[in-house]
């Protein structure tokens, strides 16, 4: 489904948003039941992400590169070599309950993967754009540990304004 575009603040500050969607075989009973309920029991819901607003939120960007945390553990970096192909760089680290133990993940897409960048210069050196990668490679990210989840890669989307050209 299309994101909104990252909502401008009145004050002018940097703003993102980046989702993830979780593939349906790779839910709890197939994804039936409602999110609601699969956080209660700290499994995976459909749906997880973060933005300007998490606690700790950080944020960089250029025409190849993309860089967003946040005190939660998220850590999302996107990067792209000279003809828009994702390079090693790219991967997402993030908290999860996962089969109601909590791990913090580290994925990266395959060899093959979708993914894009797209941004432009604001005035002065800020940048904006959105962005779409598929991440099919799963690790624990304390071991080091190769996880046997998710089953097909995971959706990143999202979309950014006003993010500085250096990690703020």
């Amino acid at each position: 489904k299309p994101q909104p575009p990252a909502s401008k603040t009145t004050d002018g500050a940097p703003t993102f948003r980046l989702r993830v969607q979780v593939p349906r075989l790779a839910l709890p009973f197939a994804g039936i039941l409602p999110d609601a309920v699969v956080t209660r029991f700290d499994l995976t819901p459909s749906e997880l992400g973060f933005d300007h607003q998490s606690p700790g939120a950080e944020s960089s960007a250029d025409p190849a590169r993309l860089e967003l945390r946040n005190a939660e553990g998220w850590d999302f970096s996107l990067a792209t070599d000279v003809e828009g192909a994702l390079t090693s760089k790219t991967h997402l680290v993030f908290p999860l309950g996962l089969g109601g133990t909590r791990r913090t993940l580290r994925c990266r897409p395959a060899a093959n993967a979708v993914g894009h960048l797209q941004s432009a210069q604001m005035s002065g050196d800020r940048v904006e754009g959105r962005f779409l990668v598929e991440l099919a490679h799963c690790e624990d990210a304390l071991t080091g540990e190769r996880v046997p989840w998710p089953a097909s890669p995971l959706t990143v989307r999202g979309s950014f304004q006003g993010l500085p050209s250096h990690l703020q």
